[in-house]
């Protein structure tokens, strides 16, 4: 009877505890969700100051309350300071890193934000804020890539020679050789997906596709003037590319699909190299696969467990969802991210199974969120938001940056960041290059602070 009577007592402080808790921050919660930030901000420094101020307190929820208050309310050194704190707890907050990143940018801190927002590389895929520091990094170092395509345009047409980077490849977008221009897009998601899956090599290095886009904007070139080798030979030098791949497609519903693959190696002018591949109706997903491992074969690139997981599973067997991925694609190109979102939620609709969709809907969606400045009136739901299936397949997948992010850490008196084992800032030091990548199984937890 008395054990009966301390268990009831116990559940009942249990209960009571959990009810406070719930009513301490409902006030502050319903604030930051009517976004009255003057009032929430009050209400979490309240809480904040309750739990000995923001250097002491270990309340992330007020902290993440308050960084993002005060954030909206231009407090930016403040809204640093708690998200700075978040941090030393728990450094794989996602929530932290992206306001971190935001207080410096607008702080005319830019070199630091974009390094800050390239963590998203070791996030775990389900952390609710990965994709707007993804969103963050990729808006960031646009403009680097843009000089950088400009500077090598000029040099082109100055016709100034740089030599091919060794094992540097371009996927070029397979054009449509038919009349039927419902499927103009396919060559672009069949580019995409190819290019993805040659990346997970360690032996090349692939041309991101927004470089590629980039490029053809500049040069205002149209979808059939990529068939023209004189055309496909300058975006090559222009890109510094040794392989270019690329070619032609005709879908004719109800009889075959059939893809035209043309290699050239930038080094032999003469080495280019041609090959057909034909299926039944519109089969992407076995042409794509008959694709990747031809081009893996003429590479003689080894097949490592991610390449072997992607020849598996190229993209999607619904040849509806990878159409509608595909103009996804385009949309996002042409900045319609609205119309690029649905194409993508259309197409894990047809196909729940289609992960390459899931990402891509993920990313749009922080970027409509980043562009939009609706991050913060919208933070609890991205916090519902739950891409747990995806979250589940992508697990053990996660990409971690190089250890000399660490000594960048350092430098930048940014002890509070993953990965660094030092509080020590050293600010005579120049700031060192966005670092490699290398890619684990897991991400490693960093060393005790």
């Amino acid at each position: 009877m008395k054990r009966y009577r301390l268990f009831l007592m116990l559940f009942l402080l249990i209960i009571q505890a959990t009810l406070y808790a719930a009513d301490k921050y409902s006030a502050a919660d319903q604030y930051l969700k009517d976004q009255d930030y003057e009032k929430a901000a009050a209400e979490y420094s309240k809480i904040i100051l309750e739990s000995g101020g923001v250097d002491a307190s270990q309340d992330i929820r007020a902290l993440t309350g308050g960084f993002i208050s005060y954030y909206m309310l231009q407090n930016y050194k403040e809204s640093f300071s708690m998200a700075k704190r978040v941090l030393k707890l728990d450094d794989y907050n996602s929530c932290a890193i992206f306001y971190a990143g935001q207080n410096l940018e607008v702080l005319g801190k830019t070199d630091l934000a974009r390094n800050i927002f390239k963590y998203h590389e070791i996030l775990p895929y389900d952390a609710p804020y990965k994709q707007f520091n993804e969103v963050k990094y990729f808006t960031t170092t646009q403009l680097d890539l843009v000089e950088g395509i400009d500077a090598a345009i000029d040099r082109e047409r100055r016709m100034t020679y740089t030599p091919p980077i060794p094992n540097r490849l371009a996927m070029i977008y397979f054009v449509n050789d038919d009349y039927d221009a419902k499927w103009d897009n396919i060559g672009k998601g069949m580019a995409d997906i190819l290019s993805s899956d040659l990346a997970l090599s360690d032996e090349i290095e692939v041309v991101e596709r927004r470089e590629l886009q980039i490029l053809l904007n500049k040069l205002n070139l149209t979808r059939q003037q990529l068939i023209e080798d004189n055309i496909i030979r300058g975006i090559g030098s222009i890109l510094r590319a040794r392989y270019l791949i690329g070619g032609t497609y005709q879908i004719k519903p109800g009889l075959n699909t059939t893809f035209n693959l043309s290699m050239i190696d930038m080094l032999d002018q003469n080495n280019v190299q041609q090959y057909q591949f034909t299926k039944e109706d519109p089969d992407f997903s076995t042409i794509g696969t008959d694709i990747l491992k031809k081009i893996i074969m003429q590479l003689n690139l080894t097949v490592n467990p991610k390449i072997k997981d992607a020849i598996k599973n190229i993209s999607t067997q619904n040849s509806d969802a990878f159409l509608a991925y595909s103009n996804g694609l385009d949309a996002f190109d042409l900045k319609n991210y609205e119309a690029s979102r649905d194409y993508f939620v259309q197409a894990t609709d047809l196909d729940p199974d289609f992960l390459k969709a899931y990402e891509k809907q993920m990313f749009v969606d922080a970027m409509i969120h980043v562009l939009g400045n609706t991050f913060a009136a919208n933070h609890f739901v991205i916090l519902d938001q739950k891409y747990t299936y995806f979250a589940m397949q992508r697990q053990g997948v996660v990409p971690i940056i190089n250890e000399r992010m660490q000594t960048m850490s350092n430098i930048l008196d940014l002890g509070y960041l993953p990965g660094n084992d030092s509080r020590a800032g050293k600010e005579a030091y120049i700031i060192p290059e966005i670092p490699e990548i290398r890619k684990l199984d897991e991400p490693p937890r960093p060393p005790g602070n």
